[in-house]
């Protein structure tokens, strides 16, 4: 067997091994992917559909403003008792403190949508990665590709350097003497 044929075989060979090594790492990369994803996803519903008020910061703020503003109002009912004060100067002064309220609540949902356009940023940013990823992945695969379609043309010009080192003579007949 001429070396050529041998060296044909072994660069098929190498190219079928590499391309199945190839593929079943770009499908591991591909899962990998997927998963993070998803996770992006997942991340960004849960976060950025979150209410304003639904965090525990901002609701042990409010709690405690509530309870702040029990404390003035019933400062405010104890105040006008002792001073005399008409219903009109008690309800002004809790329509001050109901403003404070109001301020509060606010200035929470104005925090709320720069945390929201920060989660959004942190959303496109993951997602832009990973596309980035996947065409990577993509070259990776076309490389692939690439490199098996030369393995296999080495191969095939190894096998014509060996028939052509033989004479062409693989597929002749075995040329029989005859004793004279």
């Amino acid at each position: 067997m001429p070396i050529p044929l041998i060296a044909a075989g072994i660069a098929a060979l190498a190219a079928g091994g590499s391309a199945i090594m190839g593929a079943r790492a770009n499908r591991k990369n591909a899962r990998i992917l997927a998963d993070r994803e998803n996770e992006n996803e997942q991340m960004y519903l849960q976060e950025y559909y979150r209410g304003a008020l639904e965090n525990e910061g901002s609701k042990a703020y409010l709690k405690r403003l509530d309870e702040k503003m029990a404390e003035n109002n019933t400062a405010i009912d104890n105040q006008a008792v002792a001073s005399g004060a008409t219903q009109e100067n008690r309800l002004a002064a809790k329509q001050a403190n109901n403003e404070v309220m109001s301020d509060a609540i606010a200035g929470l949902i104005e925090r709320e949508d720069a945390r929201k356009l920060s989660v959004q940023d942190r959303y496109f940013n993951n997602k832009a990665a990973i596309q980035s990823g996947q065409m990577q992945q993509n070259a990776a695969v076309a490389h692939n590709w690439a490199q098996l379609g030369s393995g296999i043309s080495n191969a095939a010009g190894s096998l014509a350097a060996a028939y052509l080192m033989d004479g062409g003579g693989w597929f002749k007949k075995p040329v029989t003497q005859t004793p004279a």
